[in-house]
Order: structure tokens, then C-alpha cells, then sequence
């Protein structure tokens, strides 16, 4: 299987030549780490497994950046866009990183040539260690996490799927080790992943459509407080960046067979109006089935109190929705007394 969507991403920074690695993600775009790009004029992208010399050294402007700032920082996520589509398959995505699994990676690292080099790779452990998933090399005496991986998809060579990216080698080149970036961390910084991404929970185009029109929604509501008042949650919710992480948080960690239109109907609900409403209204009308009506939340408080000669004092509340229910008997919440 033939993986072009590898990119060689070269740049100049303080006079001095820099390379990194990158994948594409669709015909105009490469991910690839902001530390790679940080600083860097004249930002060239070369497709060297795509036996062209139309795709090698083009040029490429810096689309947006996490918050990465030094060594250590989360958020090492850049995105290169290139002046014209290129006519490559871009890398295929995927979101589930097989656990204990092994790898391949495609970097260009100094001593490798303006080909690069592969490097064979498996996680070292199912869990995450902050937003990065530990790496190390796969056999004893060949290539290594080091410079000019960095950015590199990391990929099942049998199936193409692209699970991540090298971001980081030990500084110790005996520990052989790494750490990469699942995709499930890079949609963090870059929303737009998720147009790319099978999600499973709305098609493809219809989850696009959303999201074009999420993102003009203007609201000053929290949405943390908004999601958590709807759906009361066992766990807290995040705090969330924007009106899309809400939604995708809504549709894939909640099991409500209606909570997307519950959430958007609630967003509705604490938003003015404006064309983007209108337009989230008309979605909803063609995607989703009205929301059902849901009884409220029900709550008897029962209270125990002593009494100061002895005895206790019982009583009982009973609440809709955190309100006192209207229609209970006219001694609710009156104490009795207990022996």
C-alpha cells in the first residue's frame, strides 16, 4: 500500500533550515507539530513518496496553531495550508488507537536523506499521560524517536489508518522512547478534524452542515451549566471552548437516544435570535425527530432532626425539577414527631 500523504516539511528559522515531518488530511491541508513551523519563514511541504516533482517544495502558509509554546507544553498541533488542492489520497483517519499495538512512522530525520526514514513503533501503554500516549521503539537496533520525526503520522501499514503523530523523543536516545499525539487530542485545537473524521453518530455531510451553522451561533451562555441543567450528568462535564466541543461532548459521552436535539432545543432556548438560529431550526426540522417530552426529575428529601427534650422531628419534601411539587397532600414537609 502506497502511503504519499507522508509530507517532508521544511522551514527556515533564524537563518538556519529546520525539518519536520506532516501528513495530509484532505487535498489542502497538513498537520502537522507546532514546534516543527514555530517561528519559521518560508514553510515548503514535499510529498517524496509521490514520485512527482510537481508536489515537492510547495509552499505553505501556517492555517492555525495550538497553544504550545516550549518543550513540554500541550497543544504542539499546527496546520499547514497549501495554495492549491493536491491530487493526493490523504491519510485515513481514525480515532480508536489499538492498544498495545505496533506501528509505523515516516520521518526525516538529519542523517536519513531528503527521502526519510521509517521507524517501527508500539504504544507502551493503553492509557494517556496528560493529551500524549507513550511510544517506544519496537526493536532494539533501528531507528529511534528522535529529531525529524516530529509531526509524522503515526499508521498500521496494513491498513493505512493514521492514529496520531509524534510529538516528542526521550532526550536520553537509551530510553528509545517517545510520546504521540492521538487525533483524539489534535481535534481539540483543530475543530475542523471533525469534518474529516468518522464519527458514527450523524452522517457525514449532515454533521458538517451542523457545525457550519454552530459555529456562527452567538451565545454568552455557559455551556458547562447549560449541559449539565439538561441532561444531569453522573460526571461533571468539562469546561467547554466552544458551541461544537459542547455538541460533540453531548452526542458522543451521553446516551440519551435524543440528546442531540434535547441540547440544541436547549441551546435555542438560552440563544437570540438571528439567521443561525433560523438555520439550526430548519437542520433540526430535517435531521432530527422532535425532541420527546420528559417528566421531570422527581425528588422526596427526607430530614431528621432531633428535638432539644428529646425525640426527633421527621419530615418529608418532595421536588419536581428542584421545585417544591404543587400537587402533593397539604402536610408535605410538615414534621412529625418521633418517639
Amino acid at each position: 500500500m502506497t502511503h504519499s500523504w507522508h509530507a517532508r516539511v521544511d522551514g527556515t528559522r533564524n537563518g538556519r533550515r529546520v525539518t519536520g515531518a506532516g501528513l495530509l488530511v484532505d487535498a489542502r491541508h497538513v498537520l502537522t507539530c507546532a514546534h516543527v513551523v514555530s517561528g519559521c519563514s518560508s514553510i515548503r511541504v514535499s510529498f517524496v513518496q509521490a514520485d512527482r516533482p510537481d508536489l515537492q517544495d510547495l509552499p505553505a502558509d501556517l492555517g492555525c496553531a495550538g497553544p504550545w509554546r516550549q518543550p513540554g507544553d500541550p497543544g504542539d498541533v499546527a496546520v499547514l495550508s497549501l495554495a492549491a488542492d493536491v491530487a493526493i489520497e490523504p491519510a485515513r483517519l481514525s480515532l480508536r488507537v489499538p492498544a498495545w499495538a505496533e506501528f509505523a512512522v515516516h520521518g526525516f530525520p538529519p542523517d536519513a536523506g531528503p527521502f526519510g526514514a521509517v521507524m517501527r513503533l508500539r504504544t507502551g501503554s493503553a492509557s494517556g499521560i496528560g493529551e500524549w500516549l507513550h511510544v517506544e521503539a519496537a526493536t532494539g537496533h533501528a531507528e529511534t524517536p528522535r529529531a525529524g520525526f516530529s509531526g509524522a503520522g503515526v499508521f498500521d501499514e496494513v491498513t493505512g489508518h493514521v492514529y496520531g503523530m509524534i510529538s516528542d523523543a526521550s532526550a536520553s536516545q537509551d530510553r528509545r522512547t517517545g510520546r504521540m499525539i492521538p487525533l483524539t487530542e489534535v481535534r481539540k485545537y483543530w475543530e475542523d478534524l471533525d469534518d474529516l473524521l468518522d464519527l458514527g453518530w450523524l452522517g457525514g455531510e449532515a454533521r458538517r452542515k451542523l457545525r457550519s451553522i454552530l459555529r456562527r451561533i452567538d451565545t454568552d451562555v455557559n455551556l458547562t451549566e447549560l449541559v449539565e441543567a439538561e441532561f444531569h450528568p453522573a460526571i461533571a462535564p468539562p469546561v467547554f471552548r466552544s458551541v461544537w466541543h459542547a455538541t460533540r461532548y453531548v452526542a458522543e459521552d451521553l446516551y440519551d437516544d435524543d440528546r442531540l436535539g434535547r441540547f440544541l432545543q436547549a441551546l435555542i432556548s438560552k440563544t437570540s435570535g438571528g439567521p443561525a438560529v433560523k438555520a439550526l431550526r430548519v437542520w433540526m426540522d430535517r435531521h432530527l425527530e422532535p425532541p420527546a417530552s420528559r417528566p421531570g426529575i422527581s425528588s422526596i428529601v427526607i430530614r431528621l432532626d432531633t428535638k432539644t427534650k428529646g425525640g426527633y422531628e421527621l419530615s418529608f419534601s418532595h421536588f419536581i425539577d428542584d421545585k417544591p411539587y404543587p400537587g402533593g397532600r397539604a402536610d408535605d414537609g410538615d414534621p412529625q414527631e418521633v418517639p
